[in-house]
């Protein structure tokens, strides 16, 4: 099974540490589970058994307006596919309020 886990970044403290243990447990059970940061921001250390990939460098895009996401959203489709290549996500899930935003305009299914 392969599970994306889609989330703004990797700083601050509830979401982003849950995203990292959840990643840390899927990938202990055998999935095949990784976290897509839409930021590249980064205040917790990233185990090495979860891959992460950082898609998008310009800084605040999800506080931006709803054009203002649209170049990030650009950039998670286009990374989401080209992840997908290695076979279809079963299930993607992404957190909080901007990055659902992302997905939506990115297009991506999400639970």
């Amino acid at each position: 099974m392969r599970i994306a886990l889609i989330i703004g970044g990797l700083s601050g403290g509830g979401a982003e540490k849950a995203f990292l243990r959840i990643g840390i447990a899927l990938r202990n059970a055998r999935t095949d589970a990784r976290i897509i940061a839409v930021e590249n921001r980064v205040d917790h250390e990233i185990p090495g058994s979860v891959p992460v990939h950082m898609i998008y460098t310009k800084p605040n895009s999800l506080s931006h307006s709803w054009l203002g996401k649209l170049p990030a959203a650009w950039q998670l489709r286009k990374a989401y596919r080209q992840l997908e290549t290695d076979g279809p996500f079963d299930l993607a899930i992404s957190t909080l309020t901007p990055c659902d935003k992302i997905c939506q305009m990115a297009g991506i299914p999400r639970l």
